[in-house]
């Protein structure tokens, strides 16, 4: 890529910053959010995502071809210049994460290898509440933005009450329940990586680990062995696709996403909700559940101002009829 083409292309990403960071500013002082996306691959040839996550940063690299070229570094250090200037953020701050597709998408979990580069935790703030984050080895943080405003509709739901959270990363939704009140919290996940991580949540937060419960299990043999306990709530957000050596068996959302939801409410109270949320970019929720349960579709009320440009998940709140 030749200078003049490099500085075009700065120049028009500076410009979308800026035009972004002036869309989003009056709802982020509204909301009180420190951290959010900036900007989610709005230029084509710009294909980057750009998360402020308080005094950090994190810039997801997702070009598919020459990563790794001096052309290539060259270009991605012009924009981090021109991320530099639109945030104010120290370059020192700047972390950035190289997303590269599966070839086979059944290959063995090879996004959600950790890798070697020296850890760096980062203390943010949602809601209230405090998360850590880990800016260096994974591709994910710990955090999924996409989800702030599904989280609150969650925990609102489960104040007073019991949740189950399955397939529940780092404890996000469970922390959020808990400072709404929830009387008790369930969180699954067959990670102990994930789990720690979510019992450190927990802790920064100052809350019961007695009362909100972590468990490492594969959510699938969970659900189909016998259990007497009950929720009000639950939350499921499966992975698109898992053939984990630690599980049973392979899980595909497309084709598992109904045998789960008609497990979960065996696990649940007279009157109970479950949402249900994926961020398969072709999920169709299977026309029948809504001939078994009350299914309201939330996509719409759920994605983010700072999302609206890659509307990156698809969710649902379930009841039974």
């Amino acid at each position: 890529m030749s200078e003049d083409r490099r500085q075009a292309q700065a120049t028009m990403f500076a410009n979308r910053l800026a035009k972004n960071t002036t869309r989003l500013r009056a709802w982020l002082g509204r909301e009180h959010i420190a951290c959010y996306r900036l900007y989610d691959r709005d230029i084509p040839e710009i294909p980057l995502s750009v998360d402020v996550l308080g005094d950090a940063v994190v810039i997801a690299d997702s070009r598919l071809r020459d990563q790794g070229t001096p052309e290539a570094e060259a270009w991605l250090q012009a924009m981090c210049d021109v991320v530099v200037a639109a945030t104010g953020v120290t370059r020192a701050m700047i972390y950035i994460k190289q997303r590269r597709p599966m070839k086979d998408r059944r290959a063995a979990g090879a996004q959600y290898q950790k890798n070697e580069a020296e850890e760096r935790w980062h203390l943010a703030r949602e809601g209230g509440h405090g998360f850590w984050l880990n800016l260096t080895n994974y591709l994910d943080t710990g955090l999924f933005l996409d989800h702030r405003v599904t989280r609150g509709l969650v925990a609102q739901e489960a104040a007073g009450k019991s949740l189950l959270n399955l397939f529940c990363y780092t404890g996000a939704f469970s922390v959020h329940a808990a400072g709404q009140g929830a009387a008790k919290t369930l969180s699954i996940d067959m990670s102990n990586t994930y789990l720690e991580w979510a019992a450190r949540n927990f802790k920064q937060n100052r809350m019961d680990l007695g009362a909100h419960r972590l468990h490492r299990a594969d959510v699938l043999a969970w659900l189909a062995s016998p259990g007497s306990e009950q929720f009000d709530v639950a939350i499921v957000d499966p992975p698109t696709f898992s053939n984990s050596k630690k599980m049973t068996q392979e899980f595909d959302v497309l084709r598992d996403h109904p045998t789960i939801l008609r497990q979960v409410f065996t696990r649940m109270r007279p009157g109970g909700v479950v949402w249900f949320s994926t961020n398969h970019r072709q999920f169709q929720l299977l026309p029948a559940l809504a001939d078994e349960f009350a299914v309201v579709e939330m996509t719409a009320k759920t994605i983010p101002p700072d999302f609206v440009h890659s509307k990156p998940h698809k969710s649902y709140r379930l009841t039974q009829r």
